[in-house]
């Protein structure tokens, strides 16, 4: 039990440490350098995932809306189809959650709405691989039809 209580505690210093820097590096970084996720002050949670999605180039929306949403700011951003929108507020709300240190018995702490099932699925699915590190729940509720 010992054991068990002292690598929880070693965990939960190393995430602090990490919320620590990533929060000092949030007003530092400017946009215009960034070609990669890892370029990013992103947790390591989330640039894992990342990867292991195959997404390591950041686009120009991506760009411009990750680091003012990461300090904060709110986004009004349009950009075409395949632009990168959805990772574009995606990692700036997986990020809040951990800074925050959300955990699963939270409840619901961010809600995504969209105007049709398909973008809702696509959003949905994205947010599964590059959440895959990360301890969040994460749940699709689609009106009138079932979605597995």
């Amino acid at each position: 039990m010992l054991r068990k209580n002292k690598k929880k505690n070693e965990y939960n210093a190393q995430i602090t440490k990490e919320i620590s820097k990533l929060k000092s590096q949030y007003s530092q970084i400017t946009t215009g350098n960034i070609q990669h996720f890892s370029n990013i002050p992103i947790s390591s949670k989330t640039l894992k995932g990342l990867e292991s999605a195959g997404y390591t180039t950041v686009t120009e929306i991506q760009r411009e809306a990750i680091i003012p949403a990461l300090r904060g700011n709110d986004i009004l951003a349009a950009a075409k189809t395949g632009s990168g929108k959805t990772l574009a507020f995606l990692i700036p709300i997986l990020e809040h959650l951990f800074v925050r240190k959300v955990s699963p018995y939270d409840g619901t702490i961010a809600l995504v709405i969209t105007p049709t099932r398909e973008l809702a699925l696509q959003i949905y699915r994205v947010l599964e691989k590059i959440n895959s590190e990360h301890i969040f729940s994460i749940g699709l509720l689609i009106g009138g039809k079932i979605v597995f």
